[in-house]
């Protein structure tokens, strides 16, 4: 299942008073960070990811004992990959891909995969490795960016903002906080759901919180988070993150221009 319903599983579960410690989550379709696994496995149960496309199918399986929440042995007999270092963050390479096998349903030749992920050196030992699948890749990330009033945000910072900071300062989990972009009268709009979970919340306060946080981040984030002030872009709504028409629940949820809520 995608990562956000595995929580929601165990959150439901907890609720129920129904224990499920033992259990096994295998999951894709949204970044594993180590605050998410961290909430399954806080719930006694295991967390394997897989890495795949829909154009491909699986290209990555989940290493038991990698170096990161999301660590996975990339399919090389189906899948060659070409890491390119990323200009913007330090360590991660962009994922190019091209098909190897014939049973995959795409041809593609050096294909820029959207995502970047962090190489990991040190053997692992595990059977998948013993196999013959040596290159290993975890921490992945899109590089897809929230975009907005000319500026951008970095998928890395999003995940900071909303899995990290902001429950640390008032409350909730991973899940529970979104940042939604969508475009009313053709403007540019900002919307911070949370959860009503989450509690009772200053939301005056809490726009203050995001505000400092872009603040203390680089220049361009700094200058993101004043112009948002300026031109009064961000909003809260309390109300469960949207999910995308295959039920996952991204951190950055775009609605399509003539479109909004």
């Amino acid at each position: 299942c995608p990562v956000g319903a595995a929580i929601r599983v165990c959150r439901a579960a907890e609720s129920a008073g129904i224990g499920i410690a033992g259990s096994v989550f295998r999951v894709t379709g949204e970044p594993l960070t180590a605050a998410r696994a961290a909430v399954i496995e806080g719930h006694g149960c295991r967390v394997i990811t897989t890495y795949s496309m829909t154009e491909c199918g699986l290209l990555g399986i989940g290493c038991p004992t990698g170096a990161h929440a999301d660590s996975v042995h990339l399919l090389a007999d189906k899948m060659a990959l070409v890491g390119r270092p990323d200009p913007e963050e330090h360590a991660r390479n962009r994922l190019w891909l091209t098909t190897l096998h014939p049973s995959v349903p795409r041809v593609m030749l050096n294909v820029e995969s959207g995502d970047t992920a962090v190489p990991e050196a040190e053997p692992c030992g595990c059977g998948i490795e013993r196999a013959g699948f040596e290159t290993r890749l975890g921490r992945f990330r899109s590089y897809e960016k929230l975009t907005s009033e000319g500026m951008h945000l970095l998928a890395a910072d999003v995940l900071d903002l909303l899995e990290d900071f902001l429950p640390g300062r008032f409350g909730g989990t991973v899940t529970d906080y979104q940042l939604v972009e969508d475009y009313p009268d053709g403007l540019p709009r900002i919307s911070l759901y949370v959860r009503p979970e989450v509690g009772s919340l200053d939301e005056g306060a809490l726009l203050g919180a995001v505000k400092t946080y872009l603040s203390e981040r680089a220049a361009p984030q700094a200058m993101m988070g004043t112009i948002w002030s300026q031109g009064d872009t961000l909003r809260v709504v309390r109300a469960a993150p949207l999910a995308t028409p295959a039920a996952k629940i991204q951190p950055l949820h775009v609605i399509p221009r003539g479109e909004h809520r």
